[in-house]
């Protein structure tokens, strides 16, 4: 996670509680403004986080392998 992303992520949680606080203390038509404001800051964030996950090259090196069973193919179990 960059710098700006934790930044973001931050404030947004940040707003987030202040909201609430607000929220208890005067109501919520005075910190509608403050969830408003968390909201958008973490829609930026997730904008931000995709943006930087597509730039990102591929790293599998090789595909994950799924073994099928084979139809036919009878295998017995050993109890010990």
């Amino acid at each position: 996670m960059k710098l700006s992303e934790t930044i973001l992520f931050s404030l947004a949680v940040a707003f987030l509680i202040i909201g609430v606080h607000q929220t208890f203390t005067v109501g919520i038509l005075q910190s509608y403004w403050i969830f408003m404001l968390s909201i958008a800051l973490l829609l930026v964030f997730k904008f931000q986080r995709n943006k930087s996950v597509e730039k990102q090259p591929t790293t599998s090196a090789k595909p994950s392998v799924v073994q099928k069973k084979q139809p036919g193919k009878i295998t017995k179990r050993i109890r010990k």
